[in-house]
């Protein structure tokens, strides 16, 4: 997919603090926010596609009782205002998209793949954001907690590391978290793409061009979402 027209992408990923405006403006309950398949999930109603122990494993850790909030919402681990929020399914970040829309009257959504690639890649194919050698001091990876257990890693503050930044300025595109995007990652429309890597990734998961894939009703603490507007 080309891009042929200007488009903005925010500059950190989703934060806690941004995300409970969402929450508190009862997000979770109307109706026009969410796809059809997303109220399906937020109903208990969606027939999802896991198929994997792994996924049906985790899956069966939130209940339909915890549909109305982020997985680890009541985590205090995960929950620094300033830190991306994460616990929230491919469904749960389109609706949050769709509420911030409404909010500042300008078309919002999740970036595609391509626009995903765009900021953080620059126009040269880097590596990483900031070049082609790796830094384990220019993002929150695996790499740069070193020794640390792994209860003592997490996500970190976005723009913390501000030596990380893409040419664009954009902060966090590698490490931290994994970010959904509005491209499916296969052919069947069964996943959609993580980019990014995340806190918990050695060197070879936070390269620029490394892609994941999870079904849209998945979740965990690796993943997260920044937002993006294809306005000019």
């Amino acid at each position: 997919m080309l891009i042929e027209k200007p488009y903005q992408i925010a500059k950190y990923p989703v934060t806690n603090l941004q995300y409970r405006r969402f929450v508190d403006a009862d997000g979770y309950m109307k109706r026009e926010y969410w796809s059809n398949d997303g109220w399906a999930w937020r109903d208990g109603e969606y027939h999802s596609l896991a198929s994997t122990l792994h996924e049906i494993d985790r899956l069966s850790r939130r209940p339909l009782n915890r549909h109305n909030e982020p997985a680890f919402w009541r985590d205090l681990k995960w929950n620094n205002p300033l830190a991306p929020i994460v616990g929230v399914n491919w469904f749960e970040a389109e609706a949050y998209c769709n509420w911030l829309s409404c909010e500042l009257n300008k078309p919002i959504r999740l970036p595609y793949e391509e626009e995903w690639a765009r900021a953080a890649c620059h126009t040269d194919g880097r590596a990483y954001p900031w070049g082609n050698r790796f830094d384990r001091f220019r993002l929150n990876s695996r790499d740069w907690w070193g020794e640390a257990e792994n209860e003592a890693r997490s996500t970190t503050m976005v723009g913390q590391f501000e030596g990380g930044n893409s040419v664009a300025g954009i902060s966090d595109m590698s490490g931290n978290v994994w970010e959904w995007t509005n491209s499916w990652f296969d052919d069947q429309q069964r996943e959609w793409v993580l980019r990014g890597g995340s806190w918990d990734g050695h060197y070879y998961l936070v390269h620029c061009a490394v892609r994941a894939g999870l079904i849209p009703d998945d979740f965990g603490y690796l993943f997260g979402f920044r937002v993006c507007s294809p306005s000019a």
